[in-house]
């Protein structure tokens, strides 16, 4: 036990935590032939108090008197020793386990702290744009401004009260989806050409809240759906086998559109994100044409 407390507390943390491996085998070494012997004096105090019992002559000097070194000797030693090699063995596996368990804990604060970071960027985004789109019905004194601030209450309090879910239904994501593209539609009566389909999306899945929206906002704001013309937007949504989520975002585009040249916080903030949540169980493909972007997203649940 002396041997266990005293590497765990004392050793590990001072020398081989610190990378002294030669200091830390040598003080362990010590220690080793020190505990050797006071195992070693423990068993001829023993043996002098069961002698003492019957033979009060019994000479005390036979406590301190070390046997000749033979092979019954190292017998003896290496009997002593085991215990203790095995005693700074289980409290080196101590030290592993328990610091490795402090780094997961410390990695998964880290990882939860950087995931409410990003959520926190996508509101103000989102926020952003939506204001905009209502500020121009405003200046034209249309009246579907009343309607686009009850829309944007509604999609505020799903911003910020299911983003703080670890997860949400896709019911929940397609709702949202849907407001946001109905919200941008008041903007202009002749928007028409922006499909979304979830007709094949089991709506019970859940996933990461506020994750697709900005890949549909990216095609909203770099897209030329204004263009009435020429312009599209199509969005599908579908779920495989029950566990997979299969998402793509087309749309068109002016490669002169002036808010090209701004950064893409949401799309830089969704791959950090996806990173984070779906690391290894994510696949996101990004296709550009000459005037065609396509995201392709698949996700595992």
């Amino acid at each position: 036990m002396l041997a266990f407390y005293f590497n765990y507390h004392k050793l590990i943390p001072k020398y081989y935590a610190s990378k002294k491996y030669v200091i830390y085998g040598l003080t362990n070494f010590v220690l080793t032939l020190f505990s050797v012997l006071v195992i070693d004096f423990f068993i001829r105090l023993s043996y002098y108090i069961a002698h003492l019992n019957r033979d009060h002559s019994y000479p005390l000097n036979t406590i301190f008197n070390f046997r000749h070194f033979d092979i019954e000797s190292l017998e003896v030693i290496f009997n002593h020793m085991m215990p203790i090699i095995l005693a700074i063995f289980i409290s080196f596996l101590f030290y592993y386990f328990s610091e490795k368990k402090k780094r997961e804990k410390k990695e998964t604060l880290l990882v939860k702290a950087e995931k409410d970071f990003l959520i926190s960027q996508i509101n103000p985004h989102f926020l952003f744009n939506t204001l905009n789109n209502i500020y121009t019905l405003s200046l034209a004194s249309d009246n579907k401004s009343p309607k686009a601030i009850m829309q944007l209450s509604k999609m505020l309090d799903y911003s910020l009260y299911g983003s703080k879910k670890e997860k949400v239904s896709l019911k929940e994501e397609i709702q949202y989806i849907n407001n946001f593209i109905g919200l941008f539609k008041l903007k202009d009566d002749n928007i028409k050409s922006v499909s979304f389909n979830f007709s094949k999306a089991n709506n019970t899945l859940k996933i990461a809240p506020m994750l697709l929206i900005p890949f549909i906002e990216n095609a909203f704001k770099h897209g030329n759906i204004e263009d009435t013309k020429s312009g599209y937007i199509t969005i599908m949504l579908k779920t495989k086998l029950d566990n997979k989520v299969l998402f793509t975002v087309k749309n068109s585009y002016r490669t002169k559109k002036s808010v090209d040249n701004s950064s893409g916080i949401g799309i830089n903030n969704v791959k950090r994100r996806l990173e984070l949540l779906y690391f290894n169980k994510h696949t996101l493909s990004i296709e550009e044409s000459q005037n065609e972007y396509l995201i392709y997203l698949t996700l595992e649940i």
